[in-house]
């Protein structure tokens, strides 16, 4: 019994002592045989691609090209904003009192020194007659201290008050007067009459709101544009606005200022241009589209704008030399619709990838797609 579990156990370890050889052999291979060893034959097909030397060159990559070309460009730039009247007054008595009449042109035009409202009279009245009364007084008194200090039986202090009286009296009927005129509250400048606030017969505080007056011709574009618009900005420079209260049709002005500081939140400035408003159309609040004529630029490089391919920071585009593909960076200008002007890194003629960039790598071979 004990010789044959002994006969049994000696194959088993000599198994064993042959894989443990045959394990250390293959990690001593691993660390000491060249990388090479194996003939490429007997490697897989994609360990055989990537062999030294064994690199396939890839088919053409198909794309579609066009040509930098040159053109004319206006230089615009577009913003929005709100038409505001060049002139706003809230109409109102500078006294108090009842208002006995109106005009009844609310929400019309109105011309400079027209009557918009009345207010009563009789208070006014009697006090320019009190203040009347007084200075004949003091007016006679005045007379009669002269002839008495002129026959040495006046006093110079009596003629002195006599005529501070009278100066008094003077100035109250002055006052008296413009009271009076203030009366008659009417239009400081021509324009559009707003709505109506009162009623005959109320009776009005100094300050309180009858109308509100606007001048509407001109009319006042403000809006504001970014910090890197800033060359562009000049009095005198050609507007044009859109709305959508009168869709499909333009309307033209010029730059009248522009803020001299810039908004410390959104680093853009503000600007005001004036649009003429003959017709009366265009009203003040109105939401407006604004763009701006800023000159024009010759003989510009231009491209497709797909054409750009964006690495990071830098903008590229993909140029055919001899059927490869050459990544060449470039500096782009003015944007317009569906192109955009190449400053520097290209020129006229040189043909450019417009589509099939995504699958270009510098120096592969392309073949054009026929539109």
């Amino acid at each position: 019994m004990t010789k044959t579990r002994k006969r049994t156990r000696l194959p088993r370890l000599a198994a064993l002592l042959a894989l443990a050889a045959l394990v250390g052999g293959l990690y001593w291979g691993r660390d000491h045989l060249p990388e090479n060893w194996m003939p490429a034959s007997l490697l897989p097909s994609s360990a055989a691609s990537q062999a030294p030397g064994a690199a396939a060159k890839g088919p053409p990559v198909p794309v579609y090209i066009a040509k930098a070309t040159t053109e004319t460009l206006t230089r615009r730039s577009r913003s929005v904003g709100t038409l505001t009247a060049s002139d706003t007054v809230t109409v109102s008595p500078e006294i108090a009192g009842r208002i006995i009449s109106v005009s009844a042109a609310q929400g019309s035009q109105v011309a400079k020194g027209d009557m918009l409202a009345e207010l009563d009279t009789s208070i006014y009245r009697a006090q320019v007659a009190e203040a009347d009364a007084k200075i004949k007084l003091w007016r006679a008194n005045a007379e009669r201290a002269n002839n008495l200090m002129a026959k040495g039986a006046g006093t110079p202090k009596a003629v002195d008050e006599a005529a501070s009286e009278l100066g008094i009296a003077e100035a109250a009927l002055n006052l008296a007067q413009a009271n009076l005129a203030k009366t008659r509250i009417t239009a400081p400048f021509d324009g559009a009459l707003g709505l109506r606030m009162v009623s005959i017969g109320e009776y009005m505080n100094p300050g309180q709101a009858i109308f509100t007056l606007s001048r509407i011709n001109p009319l006042y574009v403000d809006f504001s544009v970014p910090q890197t618009e800033l060359a562009i900005l000049k009095q005198g420079t050609a507007v044009t606005i859109r709305t959508d209260a009168f869709p499909g049709e333009d309307f033209t002005g010029k730059i009248l200022a522009i803020d001299p500081k810039l908004d410390a939140a959104s680093r853009a400035v503000s600007v005001r241009a004036e649009i003429d408003n003959m017709d009366g159309r265009l009203k003040p609040g109105l939401f407006i589209e604004v763009e701006i004529d800023a000159g024009i630029i010759e003989n510009a490089v231009v491209v497709p704008e797909q054409t750009l391919v964006a690495r990071g920071d830098r903008i590229f585009v993909y140029a055919l030399v001899d059927g490869k593909a050459e990544l060449k960076p470039v500096k782009t200008g003015l944007r317009q619709a569906g192109k955009v002007q190449i400053v520097e890194g290209l020129s006229v003629g040189e043909t450019i990838v417009t589509d099939g960039q995504m699958k270009l790598r510098p120096g592969a071979d392309a073949v054009v797609v026929e539109p």
